[in-house]
C-alpha cells in the first residue's frame, strides 16, 4: 500500500487524469492528482459489516517513537514537540477515531505492518454503492486528509530532519493545492476483510496518559 503522498501515479488504476481508483479484495484505493504533479492516496479498508477505516498510509514514519519507547526523556520531548502526533497515537491506542488516530495495520500487499492515519465511516450498507459513497464517507475522507496535512506541517516545521520520508515527500506546493481537492468517491464491492492491528506497549500507553494525551 502506498505512502499517502506519491510523486508517481499508481499502477492498475482506473479513472481520468485528476482522479483514479482501484478496487481489491481487501481495500479500495483512491488517487487524487495535485497541481504540482504529485498524487494523494487514500484507502477505504473494511472494519466490520457496517463500517470502513478511511486511512492514509505513512509506512514506517513513526517507528522511531516505538523504538525509543523505553526512554522517558525521549518520549517527553516527542510529546512536547509533536503534540498532535502524540495525541493521534493516543487516540489509536484507545480506539478513538472520531478526530483521527495513528494505528499500525498490516499492509495487505506486503504483509508488513505500517502506520495509518485513520478515522471511521460507519453505519454503511455495503449492499449498494450509494451507501458507501454517502456524505458520511466523504466527510471522513475530508477529515483524514485535513489531519494528514496538519501532521505533515507539524513534523516538517518543528523537526523535519528526524522524519526523513516526510521531509522528502512533501513540498510547499502540496499545502497550496489543498483547496483544489475534489472528494468525488468511486467505489465497488469488496470483501469483508478485517485488518490486523499491531499492539502498542502498555508502558507507552501509560506514558501518553501521564503526559495528558488520550483523555
Amino acid at each position: 500500500m502506498r505512502f499517502f503522498l506519491d510523486n508517481a501515479s499508481g499502477k492498475n488504476l482506473e479513472g481520468d487524469d485528476e482522479f483514479k481508483y482501484q478496487v481489491t479484495n481487501c481495500y479500495i484505493e483512491f488517487e487524487y492528482k495535485l497541481q504540482d504533479e504529485s498524487f494523494v492516496v487514500v484507502y477505504l479498508i473494511p472494519k466490520d459489516n457496517h463500517s470502513v477505516l478511511v486511512a492514509t498510509c505513512w509506512d514506517t514514519t513513526f517507528d522511531f517513537v516505538l523504538e525509543n519507547s523505553d526512554d522517558e526523556d525521549f518520549l517527553e520531548t516527542v510529546c512536547e514537540t509533536w503534540s498532535d502526533m502524540a495525541q493521534l497515537i493516543a487516540n489509536g491506542i484507545k480506539d478513538q477515531y472520531s478526530e483521527g488516530a495513528l494505528i499500525k495495520l498490516e499492509d495487505f500487499d506486503t504483509g508488513d505492518y505500517k502506520w495509518f492515519l485513520a478515522s471511521v465511516a460507519g453505519n454503511l450498507d455495503f449492499e449498494d454503492i450509494e451507501s458507501i459513497t454517502c456524505e458520511r464517507t466523504q466527510e471522513t475522507i475530508g477529515l483524514v486528509l485535513k489531519k494528514s496535512i496538519e501532521l505533515v506541517q507539524e513534523l516538517t516545521e518543528k523537526k523535519p530532519s528526524m522524519i526523513h520520508q516526510v521531509a522528502k515527500e512533501f513540498s510547499r506546493g502540496f499545502f497550496n493545492t489543498l483547496g483544489d481537492f475534489l472528494l468525488d468517491v468511486v467505489v465497488g464491492s469488496f470483501t469483508d476483510t478485517t485488518p490486523q492491528r499491531q499492539v502498542i506497549s502498555q508502558d507507552f500507553e501509560d506514558f501518553l496518559t501521564q503526559t495528558g494525551h488520550g483523555r
